[in-house]
């Protein structure tokens, strides 16, 4: 059982690395700000 856990621990880090990576990589690109839009609440003009 304890396996497991730790298991679980390395891909819930793995998958919080790669979403993060993957909204710096989004936001980047010719999409801007459609996560900082999300986050506010604001909509683009």
């Amino acid at each position: 059982m304890e396996k497991i856990h730790e298991l679980s621990n390395y891909y819930l880090l793995a998958f919080l690395v790669v979403h993060v990576g993957g909204v710096f990589i989004f936001e980047m690109t010719d999409n801007q700000g459609l996560v900082s839009r999300m986050v506010s609440g604001k909509k683009k003009k």
